[in-house]
């Protein structure tokens, strides 16, 4: 490939000396005759294939995912997905000295923050219960967890809430308590869990060298799991972050706060779930038994008509670029997947399309983006290489992929003639769409190429 850029540039450059001398010594009929040909060509010859992955990173040490979906999400077309969270709750950066000498327990109180972009995925009026546990095994920060992760939790929980979230309402206010003055402030809109006083006054009393290092106190708590009680229509999604409230007061959208009385005063004790040291793993099961697209899984026939992608660990749709005999000896200018999304009758509304999908390739067999996306990525623009939403008419949503990169690698035999269609990013996005196949009767996939003969 480099060679063939070369050449061009040679041949550009040539011209561009020869435009700088009399016009009258240039033999136009040669220099028309050797000119390079721009061509576009449709490529429609594609067998697509709804796929499923096996399982994805959830998470990586210092990493953070855009938010954190939760419960046993039963899709009518996508079937049921069961997501669990697992985190560590730590000391802040800098500990302080704590002091539960005198003091009186109140109680232990878990916070976490809504996710803002999608909050919750499905039907938003349904009831959603959940229960958290207390994790038994060891969970490190030091290395990379899959979505088929789980850890061992205690047998009894120990919180249960009811959630029917409103994301409209204003900030919450909140009581925070200070060693030497108190605030009410409001935070984001955020769930709060009263925990079992039993586990509550275990951590009130607790000796001294307990609470020296974050080393010390995981060996004791090694975190929470949150999980869904029973099937719903619908998914929730939260956040971890540390944010700064209106007041300049900074807190972490996910903190385990312990509340006592010491002096005669309130106080308080908090354990952040750190977005860059605190280990936080989303676990998935998906189960596709009955579903919709149960049939569409692996089958290339039904395939070219419709063709599914969804978020957590589930489909992917693979693309095969059949027969590209015809570009040999060429140098690839531009080629862009064009894709139609639409949203089904069944969808109610409720479920809005995502954003952006990416393609990825196998390589040493996992999937990794693709040169195009991954450049993009590394350079925090991940819209430079397109598959980006874009409206087209009633129910049907264009999107446009730039392969440039990937595609003159597959027409000089550097890479495979299979690609794999998913959603940005993969892990966190609670979203799902149908694509019409590559056979379909007004909106086929396509791959538009523009590119130059040699």
């Amino acid at each position: 490939m480099i060679k063939k850029l070369l050449i061009v540039i040679a041949f550009g450059l040539s011209l561009l000396l020869l435009n700088c001398n009399d016009p009258a010594s240039i033999d136009t009929g040669l220099v028309d005759q050797d000119r390079l040909e721009i061509l576009n060509l449709d490529i429609t010859d594609l067998t697509a294939i709804t796929s499923k992955e096996d399982s994805v990173i959830t998470y990586t040490p210092g990493g953070l995912q855009a938010r954190y979906p939760c419960g046993q999400f039963e899709d009518p077309i996508f079937g049921k997905t069961d997501a669990q969270l697992y985190f560590q709750a730590r000391f802040p950066l800098t500990i302080s000295i704590v002091d539960f000498e005198d003091a009186v327990y109140d109680s232990l109180v878990l916070t976490m923050a809504y996710d803002s972009v999608d909050p919750v995925y499905g039907d938003s009026t349904e009831t959603m219960n959940f229960e958290v546990y207390r994790v038994t095994e060891d969970m490190s920060n030091a290395e990379s967890y899959y979505s088929n992760k789980s850890f061992a939790t205690e047998t009894n929980p120990v919180g249960n809430f009811t959630l029917k979230p409103d994301f409209h309402v204003d900030d919450i206010p909140v009581q925070f308590y200070f060693t030497d003055s108190t605030l009410v402030d409001t935070i984001v809109p955020s769930v709060r869990v009263k925990l079992d006083d039993a586990l509550g006054m275990e951590l009130f009393g607790l000796d001294s060298i307990s609470y020296t290092s974050n080393t010390e106190f995981l060996s004791i708590l090694n975190g929470f799991n949150i999980r869904a009680t029973g099937p719903t229509n619908n998914i929730a999604s939260f956040l971890f972050a540390n944010l700064t409230s209106p007041e300049r007061v900074n807190y972490s959208s996910g903190r385990l706060t312990l509340y006592y009385t010491k002096d005669g005063a309130g106080r308080e004790q908090n354990w952040n779930v750190d977005p860059t040291n605190s280990t936080k793993v989303i676990s998935y099961v998906h189960d596709y038994s009955g579903s919709e697209i149960e049939d569409f899984i692996d089958d290339p026939a039904l395939g070219d008509s419709l063709i599914f992608l969804q978020g957590f660990s589930g489909v992917n749709t693979k693309v095969i670029l059949n027969d590209l005999s015809a570009l040999q000896n060429v140098i690839i200018n531009r080629a862009e997947l064009e894709i139609f999304g639409t949203i089904l009758d069944e969808d109610k509304g409720f479920y809005p399309l995502p954003n952006q999908v990416i393609a990825a390739e196998i390589v040493d067999d996992e999937l990794s983006l693709i040169r195009d996306f991954s450049f993009s990525t590394s350079i925090g623009n991940v819209s430079l290489s397109g598959g980006e939403i874009e409206d087209f008419e009633d129910n049907v949503f264009k999107y446009k992929l730039n392969l440039s990169t990937h595609f003159q690698e597959i027409v000089d035999g550097e890479a495979s003639n299979e690609l794999f269609l998913r959603l940005f990013p993969k892990p966190s996005n609670v979203r799902r769409m149908t694509i019409f196949g590559p056979g379909h009767s007004t909106y086929p996939m396509k791959l538009k190429i523009t590119y130059t003969q040699l």
